[in-house]
């Protein structure tokens, strides 16, 4: 082959590999045209407030709440529920507010827009409340404003000038949501809408994340960042309460988007990162206090669905916390059976966008209509709590299908991509040592399997992207197979006898171990750094 065109071929083969990441891992998750549920027909509340304190570490608040007089008085002497809400990666803010608003993690297509924004439109408590009024950063408040007909969500935005980082007065950005507030209650022209049932309060709180980089949490301006939120909480509490003549009519739900580490950093998944704290108290909270709650992030979105009587967000995976909702009786028990057809919904959309177009395609196994009638029919469970527990069991099975169909062609798109990068690893060894090969038979089968698999994938209207990994291979295996089939018989049959191969392969086995490791340990990141100073100094004496 001639040097310009194979420079070309091997570029063109590089870009295709890099972009099969996102078609194997950044596929959005959001579906459309699904059905609604309401949670619940007897809500628990006629109104929520939903603080949200950017950047809050859990150990920060629990471990100190001399610091947080108020959060502490409503921890120790109140019905709440509080504890640890688990977030994911990215613990980034958008995500972190798609999670708690919307119910599911985020959208992993994201990433094409730096985590500002979201390719596809999706659901929220939000869109499916009567009202909502959301005040903070112009980063978060607004981006639920997009798409979808919000006119019944009010927002108010500081300027973004205003978010500076380097001074230690960025608790003014919460001052300034408080001061808001107050005058927006003030405000005569909104009485009516203020009155209606399913209404949400949305604060978002960004000064102790904006401290936080700038000071490290370990600071004493982070520290002093959050005992200002604590007294923000307890009289935006106040005012609310005042305005609603003390009606005990609305729930209060405190958390944090995520958290950050000792050095000022968040997104990765440390637990400084992924642990931020979860406190709920008000109407709603039926059972004395619990103060070891651990939640996913996603399931505050149904949590929250279920205290006013909503919709349950048709986007969101969250699962009603109903071990901390006790005790329980038939009306909560619906409203989780409510969650879990929510849920089953995601899952039939996903079966019927692959059923439509996959020529060989098997189903997850669901067993969902004997399911459904021993919920009928309530034969054979002792008390409620067996109900309770059939419907879990049945809404882990529902997510794991929800998995299995969202990632039903990556094994063999990851396959495809592999041989791909081996395939073009042999063209490259054959252009630098071109020699004449003998016509192999399992060359020629790997031409014939990389045509059909492009067959099976035009026929199944695959997104064309994914018609790029079979077409790779069988450029690269009509090049170089007879050159690579040659080349493995000559360097691995003839040489795996010998204790020499088994050490070059156990020793490249390491060497690839070192690049995977430190993704899960990054511990081990010191050894090679560690054995490059010694290589370093030895190369420097020698």
């Amino acid at each position: 082959m001639e040097t310009k065109r194979f420079i070309i071929l091997l570029l063109l083969s590089h870009l295709v590999l890099f972009y099969s990441i996102f078609d194997v891992y950044f596929t959005s998750p959001i579906n459309h045209g699904m059905p609604v549920y309401r949670s619940t027909q007897t809500p628990r509340a006629k109104r929520l407030v939903l603080f949200v304190a950017d950047g809050l570490r859990s150990d920060k608040l629990f471990q100190q709440l001399n610091n947080t007089p108020y959060l502490n008085s409503i921890i120790q002497n109140r019905t709440s529920l509080s504890g640890i809400s688990h977030t994911r990666v990215p613990t980034e803010s958008r995500p972190g507010h798609v999670a708690i608003i919307s119910g599911f993690y985020e959208d992993i297509s994201a990433v094409t827009r730096g985590w500002k924004e979201n390719p596809v439109e999706f659901d929220s408590i939000f869109n499916r409340s009567t009202y909502a009024f959301g005040f903070g950063s112009p980063d978060i408040v607004p981006m639920f404003k997009r798409g979808q007909s919000y006119e019944h969500f009010y927002i108010e935005c500081y300027h973004s000038d205003n978010e500076e980082f380097g001074n230690d007065r960025a608790h003014e950005l919460d001052l300034w949501v408080e001061r808001k507030f107050e005058k927006f209650l003030l405000n005569n022209t909104l009485k009516n809408e203020l009155n209606k049932d399913k209404i949400i309060f949305f604060f978002h709180l960004l000064g102790i994340d904006t401290n936080g980089h700038s000071y490290k949490p370990w600071s004493d301006v982070y520290m002093k960042n959050i005992h200002i939120v604590d007294g923000i909480t307890q009289r935006l509490e106040n005012l609310i309460e005042n305005y609603y003549k003390h009606d005990q009519k609305t729930t209060y739900v405190f958390t944090s988007d995520h958290g950050m580490t000792d050095w000022g950093s968040h997104g990765a998944g440390d637990d400084t990162e992924t642990l931020t704290p979860l406190l709920v108290w008000g109407s709603g909270i039926r059972s004395s206090h619990h103060t070891d709650v651990h939640i996913e992030q996603a399931d505050l979105c149904p949590l929250m669905s279920y205290f006013l009587g909503l919709d349950y967000s048709i986007n969101s995976v969250g699962r009603l916390p109903i071990d901390y909702l006790l005790p329980v009786d038939e009306d909560l028990l619906q409203a989780y059976l409510q969650n879990a057809r929510q849920l089953l919904e995601q899952v039939h959309k996903q079966y019927d966008l692959l059923k439509k177009r996959l020529l060989f395609f098997k189903p997850y196994n669901l067993n969902e209509e004997k399911f459904f009638e021993r919920m009928e029919k309530v034969e054979g469970y002792m008390n409620l709590y067996q109900i309770r527990d059939d419907i879990k069991d049945f809404m882990r099975h529902v997510a794991l299908a929800s998995h299995y169909y969202h990632t039903y062609r990556r094994f063999l798109l990851s396959i495809l991509i592999t041989i791909g990068f081996l395939t073009s690893i042999c063209t490259t060894l054959y252009q630098l040592n071109p020699m004449r090969s003998l016509s192999s038979s399992i060359a020629l089968l790997c031409k014939i399997v990389s045509i059909l698999i492009f067959i099976l994938l035009l026929i199944e209207q695959s997104p064309w992207t994914h018609l790029l990994y079979p077409t790779l291979v069988c450029i690269h295996t009509w090049i170089s197979a007879n050159f690579a089939m040659n080349w493995i018989h000559q360097k691995v049959f003839n040489q795996i006898k010998y204790f020499s191969f088994w050490l070059n392969i156990f020793m490249i086995g390491i060497f690839l171990q070192t690049y995977i490791l430190p993704f899960f340990h990054r511990w081990t990141m010191s050894i090679g750094v560690f054995l490059l100073f010694i290589d370093a100094i030895r190369r420097w004496q020698g």
